[in-house]
């Protein structure tokens, strides 16, 4: 993810609506995009075929404590 694609859904307010945060701005999106990325608390999934995206779509993940 960089921040470009972050700000693609993180600047549309229907988007964060629920979030505690407001709409980003692009240099908000890209620092976040950077400090995501650097964190082991932060997961991207991305949609190669339609057995990823099903599966994907089953995965809920709930045990931080798994995560090293």
């Amino acid at each position: 993810m960089n921040g470009k694609d972050l700000y693609d859904y993180l600047s549309k307010e229907d988007v964060v609506k629920y979030e505690p945060y407001g709409v980003y701005a692009m240099d908000t999106a890209a620092a976040e995009a950077k400090r995501r990325g650097e964190s082991k608390t932060f997961f991207a999934v991305e949609e190669q075929n339609e057995l990823y995206k099903t599966v994907a779509k089953s995965i809920t993940y709930t045990r931080t404590d798994r995560i090293t």
